[in-house]
């Protein structure tokens, strides 16, 4: 299993792979989807067998609509029946459009496994969505919470989206795993949440580190820290083999 955090800013934008199945998380705005395209295909991706949006915020799913006309993804994965509406909204020019409406669009709900070959996503949260706008800082807390296994079950990362500290603590199944991708770019966990989480390593998407504060507070858990951003180190690729992650940053 391998994931590429890729470098642009204060988005999420993660490409996920397993055995040459493939998953795009997010993407971040729309130029940023039109990068990410661009990065997939350099490495020989020309379809994705998935791809999952979060939550409605244009600085995660503004991308959605380029990345499903370009990549054409099997099935698009949601916690939310409005995403669809939002991605169409959001498409740029009648063919986005077009591919928005054509996409087959699964909701997910508490329990439910999404399977892309040996990647497996548990959706482990949030229970309830809260009724807000698309822009609205509630829509935060809608975020889709994923625990993510491949291929080497004994690795786990935990996928946050622009969660809370509240709901993450709400959720089951989320102590000891390998890798946790911050929850809102540079947000910050208190150290109980760290504590129980207990990652081995913490990826922040954002254009540069966390604050000195936070910084500290992740590393008194023994837990690496990487940025994937220009100010901090890049593109931040997690590669899982044999019960070991391997961390490659690339300016």
């Amino acid at each position: 299993m391998e994931l590429h955090f890729l470098p642009y800013g204060r988005v999420d934008a993660i490409l996920i792979g397993d055995r040459s199945r493939w998953v795009f998380v997010d993407g971040g705005f729309r130029r940023d989807g039109i990068k990410a395209v661009k990065y997939m295909r350099g490495l020989g991706i020309e379809k994705l067998d998935a791809y999952i949006a979060t939550h409605r915020h244009r600085n995660h799913v503004g991308a959605a609509p380029v990345i499903i006309r370009e990549m054409k993804p099997g099935v698009v994965y949601t916690r939310d029946a409005r995403m669809k509406d939002r991605t169409i909204k959001l498409a740029s020019g009648s063919a986005e459009k077009a591919a928005v409406q054509a996409a087959h669009f699964q909701v997910v709900t508490i329990g439910y496994n999404i399977k892309v070959g040996d990647l497996q996503f548990a959706c482990i949260g949030p229970r309830k969505l809260r009724k807000c706008t698309a822009g609205a800082l509630a829509e935060n807390h809608n975020s889709l919470i994923l625990l993510l296994t491949g291929s080497d079950t004994q690795q786990r990362v935990l996928l946050t989206g622009d969660t809370s500290a509240s709901i993450l603590g709400q959720c089951s199944a989320i102590e000891g795993v390998s890798l946790l991708k911050n929850p809102h770019h540079n947000g910050r966990l208190p150290v109980n949440i760290l504590r129980r989480i207990k990652p081995k390593t913490v990826v922040v998407c954002n254009g540069k580190p966390p604050a000195k504060a936070y910084s500290r507070t992740i590393h008194s858990v023994s837990a690496n820290l990487f940025t994937a951003g220009a100010r901090g180190d890049g593109r931040v690729t997690a590669r899982f083999k044999d019960g070991t992650c391997h961390i490659e940053t690339t300016k």
